[in-house]
Parts: C-alpha cells; structure tokens; sequence
C-alpha cells in the first residue's frame, strides 16, 4: 500500500509542475510514458484473447478486481492513462474505461456525452473534433483540473499492451462494430474485451473477429443459450452479472460452461462497505465463484481479494502461460 501511494505522489508532483509551467502534459508517444509509474505486476497475457487469460485466472481460483473507469482517485480523473499507470503500480488489475466518438469519427476515452463534467470544455463530444478535445485538460471528481489529456483509444491500446486487460464499454454514438473492428486492426485481442449490453450488440461484436472477447450482459443461462443459438461461441465470452443482486449460482453455472463470469459492487455494495468500513463483503466475493469485481473502491478490494488469494503470482503464472484452461 505504502508502494502505491508513493508512485502517486510522484505522479501528482508531475502534474503539478506541468500545471505550473503552463507546459501541456506529454502526448502519449515515444517514450513519453517514461514518467509514468510501472505496473506493480504487469498482466501480458501470452495467448490470443483475454477469455483465454481470464480461464487461465480462473484455473488459479483467482477474482481479478476491475477498476471503474480506470480507478480514479484525487488527482486522477477516469478515462485518463495516468490514472490507469497509478491504478496498475499498486498491483494487478483490470481496467473499465469508456468509448466514445468524436464529430470527426476518432475514438476516444469517455464516459459522458458531454465534455462539462471531466474536463475543463463544454458541450457534446459528438460535436467536437479531437483537435478541440487535446486542447482541454481532465478534470478529477473533486473537480480539480489536472494536466492530463483526453486519450484517445489507439493511445489507450498502445499503452496496455503488456500491462493491463482493457474491458471497453462502448458508448452510444461509437458503432460497437466499429469499435471491435479498431481492436481486431491494433491486434489487441488479447488485452481489450468489448462490452455489450444486448443480445444483438453482443453478436454483432463477436462477428468481426473469433478472437475478440465480448462481456455480454447474462442474468441467467437461458440468455447464455440464446446467444450460443444465435452463433456466439462460448469461447468469445465473459458474463456481465449485473450489479445489486449476488448470483453466486449463476457464477457457479457460467464457470461450469468455461465462461468467467463478472459482476460490480458499484453504487451499491460499494456504498455499504465505504459506510461501514468493513470490507469483509469482498473477501466473500474472493472466496465464491466471481471471477471478475468492477469497484470503485478498487484498492480497498484488491487488498481485502489479497487475503485469500495471491493475484500477483497467479498473474506471473498466466502470463507465462503456466496454468491450465478451467473445463
């Protein structure tokens, strides 16, 4: 822990001199990442898809935690890279991040569909071109403005590769086709999932490339059958479990077919463990069935997982492809 607050002190330090020069924050481009922080354990999955790796976690018995958009914290927005560097240097994650499309057609890293909330512009991102969204600066949810940029997605996959598993949660406006296209060209089948809230956007996904991992949303195993009926190899899948409701049955099912299953904590589970500061909820999670949690309280997570797991060395295992795929 002590770690990990340390890089992100030295990365905030950063953003303050580029704040303070007036000097724009580095594009993401040579070796301007230098200054970023390394991942505590980088996840560089050796196979073709990130269901493959996921199975290979789940061999391990292992609940990889996720970092909702990216696990920001004080002076890390969601959606950028330095939060997504300062997320992965306090150990092995996920990472949720957001796809939108700007009025010049680039995909770029986005939660909302206006500019107002995370950066210091205004207005729809579909009305303006990514020259316009460089020039702003994201804002943090304390509403801090901080010296990062807005990345784009071939930014943000360039970046991953050999750090970390992208899950894209694409957005209205940016064609989830489209999207799965732009990964199946960058050859990051591997480290970039697509998520997709319905049973067509589903198929439409994993019909560019049999490779490309869709996180479809399935709250019970008939809709797995649906999908399998409509073409949608069990292979391509990661099961996207909603988030109140606990299905520990239905996680059980899901890793009985093959299939990793997730689920998030967010706004709700999140909110009872952050009241009562107990945080024996995800240590149970850790010990069931999930494979995959989505938090906002993605530190608090990942240390409670880490009392009944080892993720560092189950990930060390996977990317040296050492585990064997969960029937």
């Amino acid at each position: 822990m002590k770690y990990g607050i340390a890089i992100g002190a030295l990365l905030l330090a950063v953003t303050a001199l580029y704040l303070k020069t007036g000097d724009p924050a580095p594009s993401p481009a040579g070796n301007a990442w230098a200054f970023l922080p390394t991942p505590a354990t980088p996840i560089d999955n050796p196979g073709e898809s990130v269901a493959d790796y996921l199975s290979c976690l789940r061999a391990a018995d292992i609940m990889m935690i996720t970092g909702h958009r990216g696990g920001p914290v004080p002076g890390y927005p969601e959606n950028a890279l330095e939060t997504f560097a300062n997320t992965l240097a306090y150990g092995p994650m996920l990472l949720e991040v957001d796809v939108r499309m700007t009025k010049d057609g680039v995909f770029i890293l986005m939660h909302d569909d206006i500019l107002d909330r995370t950066t210091t512009g205004f207005g729809y991102v579909e009305d303006a071109t990514l020259g316009e969204i460089k020039t702003l600066r994201l804002v943090d949810d304390e509403g801090t403005v901080t010296a990062f940029r807005v990345p784009t997605l071939a930014e943000a996959l360039e970046w991953a590769k050999g750090r970390t598993i992208l899950q894209l949660d694409v957005k209205r406006g940016a064609p989830i086709d489209e999207v799965s296209a732009f990964v199946s060209q960058a050859d990051a089948q591997g480290y970039a999932a697509i998520i997709a809230y319905t049973a067509e956007d589903a198929i439409k996904a994993a019909a560019v490339d049999p490779q490309l991992t869709v996180s479809a949303q399935i709250m019970d195993m008939q809709t797995l059958d649906v999908l399998v009926a409509a073409g949608l190899p069990k292979e391509q899948l990661m099961a996207w479990t909603g988030l109140e409701t606990e299905r520990e049955a239905l996680w059980r099912a899901l890793n009985a077919q093959g299939i990793s299953a997730a689920w998030g904590s967010l706004w709700y589970l999140d909110r009872q463990v952050a009241a009562s500061g107990d945080a024996a909820p995800f240590v149970r999670l850790a010990e069931g069935a999930l494979d995959v949690l989505s938090s906002d309280l993605h530190f608090m997570a990942f240390d409670s997982a880490e009392t009944v797991q080892d993720t560092s060395q189950a990930v060390v295992g996977c990317n040296a492809g050492r585990q064997s795929r969960a029937p």
